[in-house]
């Protein structure tokens, strides 16, 4: 009952009736929380000595209770789950051929499920509440015929009729058609009345008692998504159901065999004795499980769930579990929990051993396609229980009952508290909020639920690093399967958990032990194999972002946690390196929306290695990256993510300032409107702005990261990147991108400019980057320098946590006094080269190159710098757009070499001419 309660808020509610309570967050909380109990207790969490639960870890593997195949999976996919069921076939059959729990299942069925079938209408005679037998089309989405209907339907037509049900009218006018039925009431109205704007009451809904007013184009989306059955009599076939709860086809544990009707076309469709046509119908090679009669005459039945009449399994066509129509009256033997498929006609039932081939040639033998089975929707399954305990259904489910319920409801808290912190609401707007969070305070900020709930979620931490890290090893390179089956959201509900706790009970992380849930999270965002959503792998982040010490825009940070991020071996050795591979990862991840989703993640990433890469453990690590390639990417990473931001950033500040200046002139509330847009878009931006530059900035202290930032591919950007902003921030314009109160929307060009000139500071000893500072024509500009000194050393008095020190302005100075020396010095190399053969130009971008090399492709030559920087962005040749590498490249020596006896043969003209000239004299 609890399995169908639960898993019916995922099924599709009949003709859109109004949901039951059963959805309520009332009844979900309070239901959770029973669940809770129970497992607490079963598990024994409160045990002096620990124990170690039998849950088996095939749940959501083999066919079970209820259904996950909705649900998306950590890394498995159906395919994956369905060859691992095959591989294992034979201990599967063992399971579910478990005699003692096939009987107490059947005892359970006989004596707990009713016959009569709640809620299910006939859609011939639109009976509601079917009594004894329900038949449901095993090839329509949702058609039931109450038995007296399949009776007298055959008995008119042998199963030969065109139409079933009611007929109806045209709602619209008197004078269209009528005698209509489902399929042609949906056809007319698509047909003549799609744009009628008058309210109707869909009148299959109300024939089944249900009043649902509607105008176009929903009432067509309606007739279309609720009422799209096209029952075929003459060759659907009905399920036979007793009980209340039938089996669905998604709960089946074996393939049903393809079924199609054996020359329907040409059996004779009048009889005056319709039981003696009944009795002459032959299923050949259909042989009765209970009386052995072969073959069986009249009508036979098929069990549905028996394994026998699996494809995969049974190696023999007509070896299933088929009963004849005596015998299946009177069989009190079998699982009642079954269902069968009702044959009055002859059907062809698909060999095991068939290929594909074979399949087409036998339907194109009978002229007719294969019927497709589809899924029963509603209600939901009830099953025996596949052999699986007791504790392991009631784990699963617990878990299934906290995500519909406890941890749903954290979303909603969020939010309300939210709002409630805004301030800028209605007065009964803010009591009505005040009231709902009173009302979940008082249900999930309970110590006793809460408490019990983060210890189990512990027990499953600690599971899952069983899974994917046994004995406290490493990752396993290969994913298990049992962690692989497992549904997405039991992940995501921990970090949701952890989240909730450590932002709105803090205290309970002094209470319980943290380190299975860091150690869970570390070690999924450091292994990128073991989950295939990199979204999941960012959720995990999130979670971490408000454990953390870390002090951010949504609160301090959780100080019980501070030892764990600092000093755990597992923490120190892979969350950093972890971080990074996901600030890479996110870049690409096959979404339409990934390149605007990724920056929300990497915001998030940048505060946690901001902060990391301030802590002596956390900076070692780094050391061991592979700075050719995972640094490189990185800080590639970062660097087009200042550029695109701080541009997007400058364009909504002005855009802001425009509607502020609007309302200033014209308040009204579409203005209002319009200007608070705007606010909330530059606030994101400038926050994302504001953290992936401080990132940049912090990173360039570190002795590691340092390197790769003045390695050849990068150092150029990085000064050209630098040049162009400290230009635009002190620029004689720099007043009109000044808005007013920018910090409450973190829009602090100020602070900017000190963390651009920090990378100035940072860099300052490499000779390479001074060049690469000057050889910037477009934005090398002293004056504008110097000025920025001067903004420097007036904003420190006023933004305190903006000054830079007067060491570093001090550096600064010298820097820019360094800049004009070499600026001379190139100008006259550059001179002394004069005009410089094409052929040792770069062709990407025109300057002379220093270390040429060979694309294999395209055979073009280009410096190395250059394609390797390319490479960064875009993995491709670019002149022939085919896959390239930087390992691929073919170094060019000999040019190289003419390049630099060229340099030197000019540099050394320049030297030897003054002293000719004085030879002259």
């Amino acid at each position: 009952w609890i399995a169908c309660t639960l898993f019916s808020n995922f099924e599709r509610t009949r003709m859109r009736m109004k949901r039951r309570s059963t959805s309520s967050d009332a009844f979900l909380i309070t239901m959770a929380e029973v669940m809770v109990n129970i497992l607490h207790d079963l598990l024994d969490l409160d045990g002096a000595t620990s124990s170690n639960p039998e849950i088996s870890p095939l749940f959501c593997i083999v066919p079970s209770r209820w259904d996950y195949s909705r649900e998306t999976r950590l890394f498995a996919t159906g395919n994956d789950i369905e060859e691992w069921n095959k591989q294992h076939q034979r201990e599967l059959q063992d399971r579910f051929q478990n005699e003692e729990q096939e009987k107490a299942d059947s005892e359970f069925v006989r004596e707990y499920l009713p016959r009569f079938h709640l809620g299910i209408i006939c859609d011939k005679c639109r009976e509601r509440g079917l009594q004894k037998f329900r038949f449901k089309c095993a090839n329509c989405l949702d058609f039931d015929v109450c038995g007296i209907c399949e009776e007298k339907e055959y008995s008119e037509s042998i199963g030969f009729g065109s139409k079933t049900g009611v007929t109806f009218s045209c709602p619209y006018l008197s004078s269209c058609p009528d005698g209509l039925s489902e399929v042609e009431l949906r056809e007319h109205i698509e047909k003549s009345h799609s744009e009628e704007m008058a309210f109707i009451n869909c009148p299959i809904c109300l024939v089944n008692g249900t009043e649902l007013g509607m105008t176009q184009p929903q009432l067509g989306h309606h007739l279309r998504h609720d009422h799209c059955d096209e029952h075929d009599p003459k060759r659907h076939t009905f399920l036979k159901i007793e009980r209340t709860i039938p089996h669905s086809s998604q709960k089946n544990s074996f393939e049903v065999l393809p079924l199609f009707d054996v020359e329907v076309e040409n059996e004779k469709t009048e009889f005056e004795d319709i039981e003696l046509y009944q009795s002459s119908i032959v299923h050949t090679g259909i042989r009765c499980s209970r009386c052995s009669k072969m073959p069986i005459t009249g009508i036979a039945y098929i069990c549905y769930n028996c394994p026998s009449s699996n494809r995969s399994c049974s190696q023999d066509p007509h070896d299933t579990f088929a009963l004849c129509s005596e015998c299946e009256s009177s069989d009190h033997q079998h699982n009642p929990s079954h269902v069968f498929l009702k044959f009055r006609r002859r059907r062809k039932i698909i060999p095991a051993e068939t290929s594909v081939d074979g399949i087409e040639s036998e339907m194109k033998a009978c002229s007719v396609s294969p019927i497709p089975v589809r899924p029963c929707l509603y209600p939901s399954a009830m099953i025996g229980s596949f052999g699986f305990p007791l504790l392991t259904e009631w784990f699963y489910l617990t878990f299934h009952c906290l995500h519909l319920g406890l941890i749903k409801s954290f979303h909603g808290y969020g939010s309300v508290a939210h709002q409630l912190s805004e301030g800028s609401i209605s007065t009964q707007h803010q009591a009505n909020l005040l009231g709902i969070k009173l009302s979940l305070d008082a249900q999930i900020l309970r110590d006793g639920f809460l408490s019990k709930t983060v210890r189990l979620y512990q027990f499953l931490a600690k599971r899952l690093l069983t899974f994917i890290a046994p004995n406290h090893e490493s990752a396993s390179e290969s994913v298990p399967i049992e962690f692989a089956s497992l549904p997405e959201y039991f992940l995501e509900d921990l970090g949701a958990l952890m989240s909730f706790i450590a932002k709105f009970k803090p205290d309970t992380f002094l209470k319980i032990d943290g380190k299975p849930f860091l150690h869970l999270f570390v070690t999924l965002i450091s292994s990128r194999h073991l989950l295939k959503n990199p979204y999941l792998r960012s959720k995990l982040v999130g979670a971490l972002i408000i454990m953390s010490p870390f002090k951010t825009t949504d609160g301090n940070g959780c100080p019980a946690l501070e030892d764990l991020f600092f000093e755990d071996d597992v923490v120190v050795e892979k969350l950093l390196p972890g971080l990074i591979h996901l600030y890479i990862d996110i870049e690409s991840t096959g979404s339409d929306s990934q390149f605007y989703d990724k920056f929300a993640v990497r915001h998030v990433i940048g505060i946690l290695v901001t902060n990391l890469v301030k802590v002596p453990s956390h900076i070692l690590i780094l050391e061991t990256l592979d700075e050719g390639a995972v640094l490189m990417k990185f800080l590639s990473g970062v660097v087009n993510d200042v550029i695109y931001l701080l541009d997007e950033c400058f364009i909504k500040a002005k855009a802001f300032k425009e509607a502020i200046e609007l309302v200033a002139r014209l308040k009204t509330p579409e203005n209002e409107r319009s200007a608070d847009i705007a606010r909330k878009s530059l606030r994101t931006v400038a926050m994302f702005s504001s953290q992936t530059l401080s990132l940049l900035a912090t990173i360039s202290k570190d002795p590691t990261m340092n390197r790769i930032f003045l390695k050849p591919e990068m150092v150029t950007r990085i000064a050209h990147l630098t040049n162009y902003y400290v230009v635009k921030l002190c620029s004689p314009g720099r007043e009109s991108i000044v808005i007013g109160d920018g910090k409450e929307v973190f829009f602090e060009p100020e602070r900017w400019l000190s963390q651009f000139c920090s990378l100035y500071v940072q860099l300052s000893s490499s000779e390479d980057f001074k060049r690469s500072v000057v050889d910037d024509g477009r934005c090398f500009k002293l004056d504008v320098f110097r000025r920025c000194v001067a903004i420097l050393k007036g904003i420190g008095d006023n933004f305190e946590d903006m000054k830079s020190s007067e060491d570093d302005i001090n550096k600064l100075e010298s820097f820019f006094d360094e800049l004009l020396e070499i600026k001379i010095q190139i100008q006259l190399e550059q001179d002394d080269l004069g005009d410089i053969p094409e052929r040792f130009l770069d062709p990407i971008l025109n300057t002379m190159m220093k270390d040429p090399v060979i694309l294999p492709t395209s055979g073009q030559i280009v410096d190395r710098a250059v394609i390797q920087r390319h490479l960064l962005s875009e993995a491709t040749d670019p002149f022939s757009k085919t896959p390239l590498r930087a390992d691929m490249v073919e170094s060019h020596d000999s040019l190289r070499a003419e390049i630099e006896q060229f340099i030197l043969s000019k540099l050394s003209k320049s030297t030897d001419s003054p002293e000719e000239e004085d030879e002259d004299e």
